[in-house]
């Protein structure tokens, strides 16, 4: 018979990081949720994760794997890379900073290759951003640029734009369309733009609210004049979203900047704040832990005794010049992008995560663990960095957390790969 959870189930499918399912098990498997998405079905699955130990495809016991692994790091090393991926806790996070820390590692995520330049962006010049809760419960205007949630976030809308604002006595959606990247069909009024025009068009709103500059009179930076305008004489709260994570490869670097400094010009004459978009799995997760434990987000390599900031290149640029002779894969690694994917074959690698032994990376040791959220515990942040405490629902032999503090043990046993 199955049986449901009592408390409400966390999501990490996508960064909404939607708490309101209801999870129903039996025989060791999920039956049936409730309010999740095609995203949240999809990953949740059955809730049926492999076990596996395994050294070169071969299933080995703990100890040997651990052993073997501590040895590919150790193995003529120059440089060695911690890469963590998704559906981890943020204790994992923490024990895979604490090995990098012990062995002179190099630590870094997606976010290398992802969000790199809007947190750079927000490093150097600050950010206005506010939590989901107060998007819906206040924003009287909300901006979308280039992107609908729908797509990637599907219950975006239902959960922090669509219901009635508390403090807002109505709510007026604004599409901005970037090329083919559209805004949701019920913004009830839309602007068009090309992605070549699109830091222009931010400049042209900065200086409209600020009425500085000779104005646009014609052509399509005309319709941000006039925005300006609106936004500057009537709006009491503005919120614009934007996808910090698209999956069309529409990234221009001085985009997140030009956002920023958007936002800021609105808090001279009302409240703004800027919301990215973020994948889920837990990746505002590891940018915070990372950032507690070493003040940078990612990218923080302990070669020489202690963090350094390396954003000079990506995780994917850096793999490409040979730079690591080992990698160490935290996490499921479904989202690792293809990239890097290919150049993880070329490397000795070792995997520990959720589905370790599913990957396709050719690695010389896989160590399954469960997914946070459904076989763990512990913390997790949505993308607006509010945490959650995620519920277990199923049991897993081991744990991300542990198997990464007994490899840490194993490899202090050895040394240091410190130079």
């Amino acid at each position: 018979m199955p049986v449901s959870t009592d408390r409400p189930v966390i999501c990490l499918g996508c960064g909404c990081a939607c708490d309101d399912l209801s999870v129903s098990v039996a025989a060791g498997r999920i039956t049936g949720i409730e309010n999740a998405c095609p995203l949240g079905l999809k990953w949740f699955r059955d809730g049926n994760f492999p076990a596996a130990i395994q050294c070169d495809g071969v299933d080995v016991s703990f100890d040997r794997a651990i052993t073997t692994a501590a040895e590919i790091l150790f193995a003529n090393p120059r440089r060695t890379l911690i890469y963590v991926s998704d559906d981890v806790s943020c204790a994992a996070h923490g024990e895979a900073t604490a090995l990098a820390d012990r062995i002179g590692a190099t630590i870094d995520g997606p976010t290398s290759d992802t969000v790199a330049d809007g947190l750079l962006a927000a490093q150097r010049r600050g950010r206005a951003s506010a939590t989901l809760g107060e998007l819906r419960h206040r924003a009287d205007v909300v901006i979308f640029w280039g992107v609908d949630p729908s797509a990637r976030y599907p219950r975006f809308m239902e959960r922090f734009v669509t219901p009635q604002p508390v403090f807002a006595t109505a709510r007026t959606l604004i599409a901005v369309d970037v090329d083919a990247a559209h805004g949701p069909r019920v913004c009830g009024e839309r602007i068009t733009l090309s992605s070549r025009h699109e830091v222009d068009a931010l400049s042209v709103l900065r200086a409209g609210l600020r009425e500085r500059g000779t104005a646009p009179t014609e052509g399509v930076l005309a319709a941000f004049v006039e925005l300006a305008r609106r936004l500057r004489s009537d709006a009491k709260y503005v919120a614009i979203i934007f996808d910090a994570e698209p999956d069309d490869g529409r990234r221009d670097p001085d985009l997140p900047e030009a956002l920023i400094a958007f936002t800021q010009a609105l808090n001279a004459s009302t409240r703004a704040a800027l919301f990215a978009l973020r994948a889920g799995g837990n990746r505002n997760g590891f940018e915070s832990l990372l950032t507690w434990q070493t003040g940078f987000p990612f990218a923080a390599d302990f070669a020489g005794g202690h963090p350094r900031y390396v954003t000079d290149e990506s995780v994917a640029e850096r793999l490409s010049r040979g730079r690591y002779d080992a990698v160490l894969v935290v996490g499921s690694t479904v989202n690792v992008a293809v990239n890097i994917a290919a150049e993880l074959k070329r490397v000795p690698t070792v995997i520990v995560g959720p589905g370790a032994s599913e990957a396709t990376l050719a690695p010389g040791v896989v160590i399954d663990t469960g997914a946070v959220g459904i076989h763990e515990g512990g913390m997790v942040l949505r993308m607006d960095d509010v945490p959650f405490e995620a519920v277990p629902l199923l049991s897993h032999p081991t744990t991300a957390a542990d198997v990464l503090r007994s490899l840490s043990e194993r490899c202090a046993a050895r040394g240091s790969l410190r130079s």
